[in-house]
C-alpha cells in the first residue's frame, strides 16, 4: 500500500506555476506506478491552507478545494480509497485552523484527534497511524 497526499507544494508554486491539470496527472502516474508494481494506492485530500507564509501574494484555499475535487473525482472513478482529510480541517476561510497546526498547512502531532476521527478506514490506520492522533470509522469513500 502506498499512501498518497500530493499537491500542495505545487499549488505553493515552489517550484514554479503548475496547472491543476498536471498537478493531477503527475498523481494519477503515481497510482498507475503503484497498480503496475501490485502496490494499492490510497489517495488523501490535500489539507486546507488559507495562505502560504513563503508565498504571501498566493491566495490558495480555492485553488486547494479545487484540486481535491479533482483527485475525488479521479479515485472515485478508478476505485481508489481517498480519505478526506480537507473536509474534517477546513475552516471558514478555506484555511487549516491554527489550534491543529504547526504551521499553516501540516496538522500538529500533538494536535487533538476530535476531527480526524472517523475518516481513516481501518485498513489503513495502522500505516498512518504514527501521523496523527486517529480513531477509526467509516467517513471515507471509495
Amino acid at each position: 500500500m502506498v499512501i498518497i497526499m500530493a499537491g500542495t507544494n505545487d499549488i505553493a508554486q515552489n517550484n514554479g506555476y503548475i496547472s491543476h491539470e498536471h498537478i493531477l496527472q503527475n498523481i494519477q502516474s503515481m497510482c498507475e506506478l503503484a497498480k503496475f508494481h501490485k502496490i494499492r494506492p490510497v489517495l488523501c485530500s490535500c489539507l486546507p491552507a488559507a495562505s502560504f507564509k513563503w508565498r504571501p501574494a498566493l491566495t490558495p484555499a480555492e485553488d486547494i478545494k479545487r484540486l481535491n475535487e479533482m483527485i475525488k473525482a479521479y479515485a472515485k472513478a478508478n476505485k481508489i480509497l481517498y480519505v478526506d482529510y480537507y473536509s474534517a480541517f477546513v475552516d471558514e476561510q478555506g484555511g487549516l485552523p491554527t489550534k491543529y497546526a504547526f504551521l499553516p498547512v501540516a496538522i500538529s502531532i500533538g494536535a487533538t484527534s476530535a476531527p480526524v476521527a472517523g475518516i481513516i478506514p481501518a485498513s489503513v490506520g495502522p500505516v498512518v497511524s504514527g501521523f496523527v492522533p486517529i480513531s477509526f470509522a467509516p467517513l471515507f469513500t471509495r
